[in-house]
């Protein structure tokens, strides 16, 4: 089994700098998405509710912003707002 790790070039790739810089970027992914539906349910989403923002949301700092004013007893329509405001 161990010739095989070894011409398989999977032991090379593991220390690329591409898959160290890949593994980099989705641990901070991870972290972040951890935090938002943290966050979002206990703003009062519920999990589904919190992946479809999740999904639907392309931009973390506007999701952070959609959870506070949620959160602060702003309406959805009040969190939409306040994101496409200048």
């Amino acid at each position: 089994m161990r010739s095989l790790w070894r011409t398989s070039g999977f032991h090379q790739m593991r220390r690329s700098p591409a898959v160290r810089a890949g593994l980099s970027i989705s641990v901070a992914t991870g972290l972040s998405g951890i935090s938002f539906g943290a966050l979002g349910v206990s703003a009062g989403l519920s999990v589904g509710q919190a992946v479809a923002l999740s999904l639907l949301m392309f931009t973390g700092g506007s999701q952070f912003a959609f959870v506070g004013v949620l959160a602060g007893g702003g309406s959805p329509v009040a969190a939409l707002a306040r994101i496409f405001r200048r």
